[in-house]
Protein backbone atom coordinates (compact mmCIF):
# COMPACT_ATOMS: atom_id res chain seq x y z
CA UNK A 1 0.00 0.00 0.00
CA UNK A 2 1.56 3.72 -0.75
CA UNK A 3 0.92 6.57 1.38
CA UNK A 4 -2.24 7.82 0.98
CA UNK A 5 -2.32 11.57 -0.33
CA UNK A 6 -2.79 13.27 2.39
CA UNK A 7 -3.90 17.35 2.44
CA UNK A 8 -2.63 18.45 6.16
CA UNK A 9 -4.25 21.54 7.22
CA UNK A 10 -3.46 24.08 10.18
CA UNK A 11 -5.01 22.34 13.40
CA UNK A 12 -3.47 18.98 12.81
CA UNK A 13 -0.09 17.77 14.79
CA UNK A 14 2.19 15.99 12.64
CA UNK A 15 5.31 14.05 13.72
CA UNK A 16 7.14 11.19 11.42
CA UNK A 17 9.61 8.32 12.19
CA UNK A 18 11.58 7.18 9.21
CA UNK A 19 14.29 4.77 11.05
CA UNK A 20 15.26 1.51 11.73
CA UNK A 21 11.48 0.57 13.59
CA UNK A 22 9.69 1.94 10.56
CA UNK A 23 8.36 4.67 8.45
CA UNK A 24 5.05 6.17 9.41
CA UNK A 25 3.83 9.49 9.45
CA UNK A 26 1.17 10.15 13.01
CA UNK A 27 -1.48 12.80 12.61
CA UNK A 28 -2.86 14.39 15.65
CA UNK A 29 -6.02 16.31 15.65
CA UNK A 30 -7.74 18.83 18.20
CA UNK A 31 -10.99 17.82 18.81
CA UNK A 32 -14.41 19.93 19.30
CA UNK A 33 -14.44 21.92 22.59
CA UNK A 34 -17.72 19.68 22.86
CA UNK A 35 -15.66 16.39 22.86
CA UNK A 36 -12.62 17.19 24.58
CA UNK A 37 -13.08 16.69 28.00
CA UNK A 38 -14.11 13.26 27.22
CA UNK A 39 -11.39 12.72 24.63
CA UNK A 40 -7.02 12.37 25.94
CA UNK A 41 -6.25 12.14 21.97
CA UNK A 42 -7.88 11.57 18.31
CA UNK A 43 -5.18 10.61 15.75
CA UNK A 44 -4.36 8.78 12.18
CA UNK A 45 -1.03 6.95 11.52
CA UNK A 46 -0.31 5.27 8.04
CA UNK A 47 2.61 3.70 7.61
CA UNK A 48 4.82 0.45 8.19
CA UNK A 49 6.88 -0.82 11.09
CA UNK A 50 9.40 -3.35 10.57
CA UNK A 51 9.44 -4.84 14.01
CA UNK A 52 7.56 -8.17 14.43
CA UNK A 53 5.30 -7.36 17.74
CA UNK A 54 4.54 -4.66 20.02
CA UNK A 55 2.85 -4.57 23.42
CA UNK A 56 0.37 -1.89 24.64
CA UNK A 57 0.49 -1.07 28.32
CA UNK A 58 -2.57 -0.79 30.10
CA UNK A 59 -3.39 3.22 31.20
CA UNK A 60 -6.95 2.69 32.31
CA UNK A 61 -8.32 4.24 29.10
CA UNK A 62 -10.80 3.62 26.67
CA UNK A 63 -9.60 3.02 23.26
CA UNK A 64 -11.36 3.28 19.80
CA UNK A 65 -9.40 2.00 16.87
CA UNK A 66 -10.52 2.24 13.37
CA UNK A 67 -8.62 0.10 10.86
CA UNK A 68 -8.99 1.25 7.19
CA UNK A 69 -6.09 -0.57 6.03
CA UNK A 70 -4.72 -4.62 6.17
CA UNK A 71 -5.69 -6.45 9.46
CA UNK A 72 -3.73 -6.01 12.95
CA UNK A 73 -3.52 -8.89 15.25
CA UNK A 74 -3.84 -9.41 18.86
CA UNK A 75 -1.62 -12.13 20.58
CA UNK A 76 -2.93 -14.25 23.36
CA UNK A 77 0.47 -13.88 25.63
CA UNK A 78 -0.28 -17.94 26.89
CA UNK A 79 -0.97 -19.31 23.78
CA UNK A 80 0.39 -17.42 21.04
CA UNK A 81 -2.81 -17.30 19.23
CA UNK A 82 -3.02 -14.28 16.53
CA UNK A 83 -6.95 -12.51 16.83
CA UNK A 84 -7.14 -10.41 13.43
CA UNK A 85 -8.86 -7.01 13.46
CA UNK A 86 -9.55 -5.87 9.36
CA UNK A 87 -12.00 -3.38 11.07
CA UNK A 88 -13.04 -1.08 13.90
CA UNK A 89 -12.63 -2.06 17.47
CA UNK A 90 -12.95 -1.29 21.26
CA UNK A 91 -10.71 -1.83 23.52
CA UNK A 92 -12.02 -1.54 27.07
CA UNK A 93 -9.84 -0.40 29.79
CA UNK A 94 -7.07 -3.08 30.65
CA UNK A 95 -5.46 -4.54 33.75
CA UNK A 96 -2.44 -6.05 31.43
CA UNK A 97 -0.29 -5.61 28.40
CA UNK A 98 -1.93 -6.14 24.88
CA UNK A 99 0.26 -7.77 22.49
CA UNK A 100 -0.03 -7.10 18.72
CA UNK A 101 1.25 -7.27 15.32
CA UNK A 102 0.72 -5.53 12.17
CA UNK A 103 2.49 -7.16 9.57
CA UNK A 104 1.28 -4.94 6.80
CA UNK A 105 1.03 -1.23 6.02
CA UNK A 106 -1.20 -0.03 8.93
CA UNK A 107 -3.87 2.95 8.42
CA UNK A 108 -5.47 3.31 11.61
CA UNK A 109 -7.63 6.46 12.92
CA UNK A 110 -7.36 6.06 16.88
CA UNK A 111 -9.59 7.82 19.55
CA UNK A 112 -8.30 7.94 23.30
CA UNK A 113 -11.08 8.41 26.04
CA UNK A 114 -10.20 10.28 28.83
CA UNK A 115 -10.31 8.13 32.20
CA UNK A 116 -13.91 7.66 32.26
CA UNK A 117 -14.66 9.50 29.13
CA UNK A 118 -16.10 6.74 27.54
CA UNK A 119 -19.16 5.62 29.70
CA UNK A 120 -21.21 8.57 28.10
CA UNK A 121 -20.32 7.55 24.43
CA UNK A 122 -20.88 4.00 24.41
CA UNK A 123 -23.62 3.40 27.90
CA UNK A 124 -22.84 0.20 28.36
CA UNK A 125 -21.36 -0.15 32.37
CA UNK A 126 -17.49 -0.20 31.94
CA UNK A 127 -16.85 -3.21 33.64
CA UNK A 128 -18.48 -5.13 30.82
CA UNK A 129 -15.78 -4.30 28.57
CA UNK A 130 -12.82 -3.82 30.84
CA UNK A 131 -10.04 -6.58 29.97
CA UNK A 132 -12.37 -7.00 26.18
CA UNK A 133 -11.33 -5.70 23.04
CA UNK A 134 -14.31 -6.38 20.89
CA UNK A 135 -15.09 -5.66 17.48
CA UNK A 136 -17.24 -2.55 16.78
CA UNK A 137 -20.06 -3.97 15.19
CA UNK A 138 -21.08 -5.82 18.73
CA UNK A 139 -21.40 -3.02 20.34
CA UNK A 140 -22.97 -0.47 17.29
CA UNK A 141 -24.36 -3.14 14.38
CA UNK A 142 -23.86 -1.97 10.91
CA UNK A 143 -23.19 1.52 12.15
CA UNK A 144 -19.48 0.87 12.77
CA UNK A 145 -18.79 -0.66 9.09
CA UNK A 146 -20.44 2.58 7.48
CA UNK A 147 -18.07 4.88 9.83
CA UNK A 148 -15.02 3.18 8.68
CA UNK A 149 -16.24 2.89 4.91
CA UNK A 150 -16.47 6.98 5.19
CA UNK A 151 -13.39 7.23 6.63
CA UNK A 152 -11.58 4.85 4.00
CA UNK A 153 -13.12 6.70 1.47
CA UNK A 154 -11.89 10.47 2.39
CA UNK A 155 -8.85 9.05 3.31
CA UNK A 156 -7.63 7.17 0.24
CA UNK A 157 -9.76 8.23 -2.40
CA UNK A 158 -9.51 12.26 -2.38
CA UNK A 159 -7.40 12.56 0.44
CA UNK A 160 -9.35 14.79 3.00
CA UNK A 161 -7.91 14.03 6.40
CA UNK A 162 -9.77 17.17 7.37
CA UNK A 163 -13.41 15.28 6.00
CA UNK A 164 -12.43 13.04 7.54
CA UNK A 165 -11.71 14.08 11.35
CA UNK A 166 -14.97 15.50 10.67
CA UNK A 167 -16.61 12.84 9.84
CA UNK A 168 -15.33 10.46 13.37
CA UNK A 169 -16.21 14.19 15.42
CA UNK A 170 -19.78 14.02 13.95
CA UNK A 171 -20.06 10.34 15.02
CA UNK A 172 -18.49 11.35 18.53
CA UNK A 173 -21.16 14.06 19.02
CA UNK A 174 -23.99 12.05 18.26
CA UNK A 175 -22.97 9.19 20.70
CA UNK A 176 -22.33 12.10 23.44
CA UNK A 177 -25.85 13.82 22.61
CA UNK A 178 -27.67 10.45 22.62
CA UNK A 179 -25.65 9.55 25.61
CA UNK A 180 -25.43 9.21 29.51
CA UNK A 181 -24.27 11.76 31.47
CA UNK A 182 -21.49 10.73 34.33
CA UNK A 183 -22.26 10.86 37.66
CA UNK A 184 -21.32 13.95 39.23
CA UNK A 185 -18.45 12.58 41.93
CA UNK A 186 -17.00 10.56 38.70
CA UNK A 187 -14.49 13.64 37.59
CA UNK A 188 -13.73 14.41 41.18
CA UNK A 189 -12.91 10.77 42.34
CA UNK A 190 -10.42 10.59 39.39
CA UNK A 191 -8.88 13.83 39.56
CA UNK A 192 -7.48 13.00 43.48
CA UNK A 193 -6.75 9.45 42.49
CA UNK A 194 -4.20 11.14 39.25
CA UNK A 195 -2.96 13.63 41.49
CA UNK A 196 -1.68 11.44 44.47
CA UNK A 197 -0.28 8.54 41.65
CA UNK A 198 -3.46 6.28 42.95
CA UNK A 199 -1.63 6.63 46.64
CA UNK A 200 -4.88 8.45 48.69
CA UNK A 201 -6.93 5.85 50.81
CA UNK A 202 -10.15 4.81 49.52
CA UNK A 203 -11.51 5.48 53.15
CA UNK A 204 -10.16 9.68 52.46
CA UNK A 205 -12.26 9.48 49.62
CA UNK A 206 -15.29 8.22 50.98
CA UNK A 207 -15.07 10.45 53.83
CA UNK A 208 -14.69 13.57 51.38
CA UNK A 209 -17.49 13.05 49.16
CA UNK A 210 -20.08 11.92 51.87
CA UNK A 211 -20.56 8.27 49.85
CA UNK A 212 -20.09 5.14 51.32
CA UNK A 213 -16.95 2.82 50.33
CA UNK A 214 -19.73 -0.03 48.43
CA UNK A 215 -21.23 3.56 46.49
CA UNK A 216 -18.00 4.80 45.06
CA UNK A 217 -16.60 1.54 43.80
CA UNK A 218 -19.96 0.60 42.07
CA UNK A 219 -20.04 4.33 40.51
CA UNK A 220 -16.05 3.85 39.64
CA UNK A 221 -16.92 0.38 38.05
CA UNK A 222 -19.68 1.78 36.00
CA UNK A 223 -18.38 4.46 34.55
CA UNK A 224 -14.66 3.61 34.48
CA UNK A 225 -13.79 -0.25 34.60
CA UNK A 226 -11.82 -1.03 36.98
CA UNK A 227 -12.03 -1.18 40.92
CA UNK A 228 -10.91 1.75 42.47
CA UNK A 229 -7.97 -0.72 44.30
CA UNK A 230 -7.20 -1.78 40.23
CA UNK A 231 -7.24 1.65 39.34
CA UNK A 232 -4.93 3.11 42.51
CA UNK A 233 -2.80 0.39 41.12
CA UNK A 234 -2.26 0.86 38.20
CA UNK A 235 -1.98 4.76 38.62
CA UNK A 236 1.34 3.60 40.78
CA UNK A 237 2.78 1.50 37.87
CA UNK A 238 1.94 4.56 35.62
CA UNK A 239 3.82 6.58 37.58
CA UNK A 240 7.10 4.45 37.79
CA UNK A 241 6.74 3.94 34.47
CA UNK A 242 7.29 7.70 33.73
CA UNK A 243 9.88 8.10 36.19
CA UNK A 244 11.95 4.71 34.21
CA UNK A 245 10.94 6.69 30.54
CA UNK A 246 12.66 10.05 32.06
CA UNK A 247 15.58 8.45 33.24
CA UNK A 248 16.17 7.09 29.95
CA UNK A 249 15.57 9.78 28.37
CA UNK A 250 18.19 11.50 30.25
CA UNK A 251 20.61 8.56 30.36
CA UNK A 252 20.82 8.95 34.09
CA UNK A 253 20.66 5.56 36.41
CA UNK A 254 18.11 4.46 38.55
CA UNK A 255 17.90 3.75 42.14
CA UNK A 256 14.80 0.92 42.11
CA UNK A 257 13.94 1.16 45.68
CA UNK A 258 13.76 4.72 46.05
CA UNK A 259 11.50 5.12 43.13
CA UNK A 260 9.57 2.55 44.10
CA UNK A 261 8.98 4.88 48.10
CA UNK A 262 8.10 7.66 45.63
CA UNK A 263 4.96 6.06 43.78
CA UNK A 264 3.92 4.29 46.79
CA UNK A 265 4.82 0.89 46.60
CA UNK A 266 5.68 -0.32 49.60
CA UNK A 267 8.88 -1.64 48.65
CA UNK A 268 11.30 -2.62 45.01
CA UNK A 269 9.76 -6.34 45.01
CA UNK A 270 6.33 -4.76 45.26
CA UNK A 271 6.96 -2.69 42.18
CA UNK A 272 8.35 -5.48 40.27
CA UNK A 273 5.30 -7.74 40.94
CA UNK A 274 2.68 -5.03 39.82
CA UNK A 275 5.73 -4.32 36.11
CA UNK A 276 5.19 -8.54 35.27
CA UNK A 277 1.78 -7.94 35.52
CA UNK A 278 1.47 -4.85 33.51
CA UNK A 279 4.07 -5.03 31.46
CA UNK A 280 5.00 -8.71 31.44
CA UNK A 281 8.95 -7.80 32.60
CA UNK A 282 10.83 -6.78 34.91
CA UNK A 283 11.46 -3.05 35.26
CA UNK A 284 15.00 -3.52 33.95
CA UNK A 285 14.00 -5.64 31.13
CA UNK A 286 11.60 -2.71 30.00
CA UNK A 287 14.43 -0.49 29.96
CA UNK A 288 16.46 -2.25 27.52
CA UNK A 289 13.52 -2.84 25.17
CA UNK A 290 12.87 -0.13 22.10
CA UNK A 291 9.85 2.13 22.72
CA UNK A 292 8.04 3.52 19.84
CA UNK A 293 6.00 5.77 22.10
CA UNK A 294 5.21 6.15 26.34
CA UNK A 295 2.93 3.50 26.10
CA UNK A 296 4.36 0.72 23.63
CA UNK A 297 7.51 -1.69 24.10
CA UNK A 298 8.80 -3.50 21.36
CA UNK A 299 9.28 -7.15 22.14
CA UNK A 300 9.87 -8.72 19.19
Amino acid sequence: MSDPPLVLTPGMQVSSEDGPLGRWTAVSWTPDPRLAPHLAALWFAYGRTTYRRDRILPTGCVHLLINVAAPQYQIDPTTGERRGFGGAFLSGAQDRFVDTEAPDDMALFGVVFRLGGAYPFFGAAQNELSGHVLELEEVLGDRAASLRRHLGERVFESGDLYGAFRVLERFLSTRLERGRASHPVTSWLLERLVATGGTVRVDELARATGFSRKHLATVVRREVGPTLKGLARLLRFRCALAAMQMAAGSGSELAWADLAVDCGYYDQSHLIRDFKTFAGCTPDEARRLDAPDANTLIVE
